[in-house]
């Protein structure tokens, strides 16, 4: 066997939890569950994460030698691939195969202040493989086929080695137990992993512990294999401090485990714990009488019982029950919409308990066109036959909104980033927790709505990062888009949803904002147009803030004809409802004449000067060569720091109440630049305001002498395997230079001019122009001049 990834040993590779909980064999139980009586492993606070150590039952079984080194060795598995903790629980735990499960699990953990009534959220954050290999079973007169299957005593465990393609893990196995005539080449069937855990519970009330077997009220072994990363499983709790615990770990299963068990391996879980308080549970979900699931795009109740049909009915009874809570939905109407939209899930007929869950699409009570849309993405293709990522789109439509049938911008889309309000849809801002506490939106954003009226098209709401707080382009919920000019590379955000949308061609024109450079850094790692618009000139009304004083309307295009065909559409009076338009200001064209800031050339990575001063070179070569002088604007660290404490305090401002209601809903990195938000004082942030409104009348006078001209970023994109400290250093150096224009309020356009040689293959970085405010169309048009100059010279 081949290992594919690094064997997690306890205690081995990374942690990242705020606790770790190893399985010990004074933190496990073998075939119980815990119940009210059992002393808590691990006591924490509600938002905290744990990670967990979990261990399969494959291999240790009485029935399999308890001898895991030996079970697996005869697999081909070397003795420093099986896990010590699975060998020390084979040797020195028992149970009673007649009467307890087979399956181990990890806990109970104490959450402080969980209460009879309250929900625990346990939120699934990471699920690392700890080890490449797992076996699949069919045994002990289980399954689907009872009296059928397994045919006689062998082939009752298969073993499934497991390795990496392109970036995805796939478990393998082999069409014939031997196969004769093939020259000794074996075919396979191979099939992706998505790991999950099959126990998700709490502790019940009383002193009888639970078999491990059949999942119940207080979850156990539900076998739900959406509750992947990302997902949120709700528990009604039973005793107090919930006492959770998690254990038989899945990489993959079909709906049904109809053989009787998954593909059982060991998982390094890291799970997010939060008490949902019984007031705001019951306004949220009604009353639950069992576990409920929320993925990105479903709700999902559950039925069970020892008889199928019951389950099913008991599935449609919590269904109709959530969709009158949650919704408001009449019975008969809730009854008619669950047999039209709603697909019923098995999710096991093995667990002596039979499992039914419900997949309740939240996006059609969003609004009238998004059920269309997300059917359509739960397919894995998107409304015109392309593939749906998660990870870029929230939602998507063919189109989600018809927009004029006639305009300037007639037959283009739009990628909106998922922080403008359109009617009938909430604003998710790049958190789920958020999301599920916004409501429809009564009315469209105007920035949105001007594009609708130049004959554009809503193509779909696209990911962000969360609260646009990073320009990185990752997001911890939803996963990190590709960047399609860079496979290997991050995608730049915090528009990172609209920039790959608009790379990938999903869509023409990416709707977004600009606080700190979040369009020009994705502009400048996916070699697309990006324009900041001049501060306040694209009213951000139904826009959510993150520091008001920086906010601005932003689009991204491929090329620069139809950056201004939207640029002269939504900045004149004819295509905005309330833009001041800018035409006066744009009417001549900027003068042929640029300058180069000395301190920005400074701070960019070696390979990307080399790159810019080949393309002044070009520019000093062509037939018509534009004035190019040298001009220092002071020291960058006097912009970027006033910047970030005024950034920070209106950030706070604008989302610390939030954020103190829903600790631990965000990512470490967002929470971490949030919380350094909160420790900016008032005497700090009126110093910093004072050093930002002398620097910016500094700008203001140097740009009227001539269009700054400088690289949009130091460098190409970080690679997405990059540790997140070098990403957020990668953040400090852009952030010095893209903060001067935002600090003036100045239009700034990142025009895709230059390639830079990386260790992966060559990476597109841009540069970028910043013109005097309100100058932003004839910005565009010297921009345009810039790119046709360079390309005929080249």
């Amino acid at each position: 066997m081949t290992q594919a990834f690094e064997i997690l040993q306890p205690g081995r590779g990374e942690i990242p939890g705020d606790h770790y909980l190893p399985a010990r064999l004074d933190t496990v139980t073998w075939g119980r569950l815990p119940c009210e009586t059992d002393a808590a492993v691990l006591r924490i606070t509600p938002g905290e994460t744990v990670t967990i150590d979990t261990v399969s039952h494959e291999g240790i079984l009485e029935d399999q030698g308890k001898d895991p080194r030996a079970f697996f060795g005869r697999h081909g598995v070397a003795s420093d691939a099986v896990l010590d903790d699975a060998v020390q629980i084979a040797a020195e735990l028992s149970r009673d195969p007649q009467h307890d499960g087979p399956h181990v699990v990890t806990g109970p953990i104490h959450v402080e202040g969980a209460e009879p009534g309250d929900l625990l959220a346990i939120t699934v954050e990471r699920l690392d493989p700890r080890v490449p290999y797992g076996v699949i079973s069919n045994r002990h007169g289980k399954g689907a086929l009872v009296g059928e299957l397994p045919r006689g005593e062998h082939n009752v465990s298969v073993f499934s080695p497991v390795h990496e393609r392109a970036g995805q893990l796939y478990g393998a196995l082999p069409l014939h137990d031997t196969l004769e005539g093939t020259s000794g080449v074996e075919r396979q069937v191979e099939y992706p992993l998505a790991p999950f855990l099959g126990t998700m519970g709490l502790a019940v009330s009383g002193a009888q512990r639970p078999h491990s077997v059949p999942p119940g009220p207080h979850g156990g072994n539900i076998d739900i294999k959406l509750l992947t990363v990302g997902t949120t499983l709700y528990l009604p709790v039973q005793v107090a401090g919930a006492l959770a615990y998690v254990g038989d770990p899945h990489f993959a299963q079909g709906d049904g485990e109809v053989a009787l068990t998954a593909l059982e391996a060991s998982l390094r879980a890291t799970l997010r714990f939060d008490v949902v308080p019984a007031a705001e549970a019951h306004a949220r979900f009604g009353v639950l009488d069992g576990p409920l699931v929320k993925t990105h795009e479903y709700l999902v109740p559950t039925g069970m019982h020892e008889d199928l049909g019951e389950a099913m009915r008991r599935c449609v009874r919590a269904s109709l029950s959530l969709l009158h809570a949650r919704y408001g939905m009449d019975e008969h109407l809730a009854y008619a919409y669950l047999s039209a939209a709603v697909d019923f899930d098995i999710s096991q007929v093995v667990d002596i308990v039979c499992g039914v869950h419900a997949r309740i699409r939240e996006a059609d009570f969003d609004g009238p066109a998004e059920m269309a849309a997300t059917h359509a993405s739960t397919t894995g293709f998107d409304a015109v036959g392309g593939a749906f990522d998660a990870s870029v789109w929230r939602t998507v439509g063919d189109p989600l909104y018809q927009g004029a049938w006639e305009g300037p911008l007639k037959g283009l889309t739009v990628a909106v980033k998922d922080v403008f309000a359109i009617k009938g849809y909430r604003i998710g801002a790049g958190n789920p927790t958020f999301l599920d506490g916004a409501r429809p939106e009564p009315r469209t954003a105007p920035a949105v709505g001007d594009l609708l009226r130049g004959g554009a098209s809503l193509r779909g709401i696209a990911r962000t990062d969360e609260f646009a707080y990073s320009i990185a382009g990752d997001n911890v919920h939803y996963g990190t888009p590709t960047n399609p000019a860079a496979p290997w590379a991050l995608p730049g955000g915090s528009s990172s949803g609209p920039a790959t949308a608009v790379s990938l061609g999903h869509a023409d024109i990416g709707l977004a904002t600009d606080t700190a450079g979040s369009v020009r850094v994705p502009a400048s790692y996916q070699g697309l147009w990006g324009l900041r618009t001049t501060h306040d000139f694209v009213p951000r009304q139904g826009m959510l803030p993150l520091a008001q004083s920086f906010d601005t309307v932003a689009w991204l295009t491929r090329d620069g004809e139809t950056l201004r065909r939207v640029a002269d559409w939504c900045l004149s009076y004819d295509g905005s409802e309330s833009t001041e338009s800018v035409y006066g200001p744009s009417a001549e064209d900027l003068p042929w004449r640029f300058l180069v800031p000395r301190e920005a050339l400074a701070v960019v990575e070696p390979e990307t000067r080399a790159a810019f001063e080949r393309m002044l070179a070009l520019l000093a070569a062509a037939d018509e060569p534009p004035e190019v002088g040298g001009v220092s604007i002071g020291d960058l660290d006097d912009y970027a720091v006033p910047f970030r404490a005024v950034q920070g305090a209106e950030a706070w401002r604008n989302n610390g109440d939030w954020l103190r209601e829903h600790p631990g809903a965000v990512g470490p990195a967002v929470g971490e630049r949030f919380r350094a938000a909160s420790q900016v004082t008032s005497a700090h942030e009126t110093e910093a305001r004072a050093a930002v409104k002398a620097i910016a009348q500094s700008l203001a006078g140097i740009v009227r002498g001539g269009v700054l001209l400088l690289p949009t970023a130091p460098g190409p994109a970080p690679s997405r395997t990059a540790e997140p400290a070098d990403v957020d250093a990668t953040r400090l150096a852009s952030l010095r230079m893209t903060t001067p224009a935002a600090v003036a309020g100045l239009p700034s356009v990142s025009v895709p001019l230059m390639t830079v040689a990386t260790p992966d293959g060559p990476a597109p970085v841009g540069v970028c122009l910043v013109s005097p405010a309100g100058t932003d169309l004839a910005l565009v048009r010297l921009a345009q001049r810039l790119h046709a100059t360079l390309t005929r010279t080249a």
